[in-house]
């Protein structure tokens, strides 16, 4: 997923219902908002949204507000401390993995390596989520 730019100027506004995000149009583009970036943006205002584009359309990550020179991202907590629960959980399952295997339980030891190394996945994908905000953040700044 690459991170693309959309400028203009905010035509309408729809909230969805249930998923707390908002549709933002811009042009003949929809855009999906998180709650963190929703009240950032009013109709009528001159922004630039970084964001990634799939399927669906495109889902924000930040937005400068040309008009109130303002620029905000989606909070990255929640990416830090998934990074950090995920790290935590690959050392506890990695060294109990290694007690296992050094006491001759394999059957256990094959377990908990198993989930130390999905965690360590986990913490990649979290690292690579927050490496993306990053990205994305810096690209708005810039325009």
């Amino acid at each position: 997923m690459s991170i693309e730019i959309r400028k203009g100027t905010v035509a309408a506004i729809t909230q969805t219902e249930g998923k707390k995000t908002s549709t933002c149009h811009i042009g003949d583009h929809e855009i999906t908002l998180n709650r963190d970036l929703a009240d950032k943006v009013n109709i009528g205002d001159e922004i630039a949204i970084t964001g990634n584009t799939n399927e669906q359309g495109m889902k924000a990550l930040a937005v400068n507000n040309l008009s109130l020179k303002r620029i905000s991202s989606i909070d990255p907590t929640n990416i830090v401390l998934a990074m950090g629960l995920s790290g935590f959980a690959f050392f506890v399952f990695f060294i109990l993995g290694v007690q296992n295997l050094t006491a001759g339980i394999i059957s256990l030891a094959v377990l908990n390596i198993v989930i130390s190394l999905v965690s360590l996945v986990a913490a990649g994908i979290t690292i690579l989520r927050l490496l993306q905000l990053r990205q994305a953040l810096a690209k708005c700044k810039h325009l």
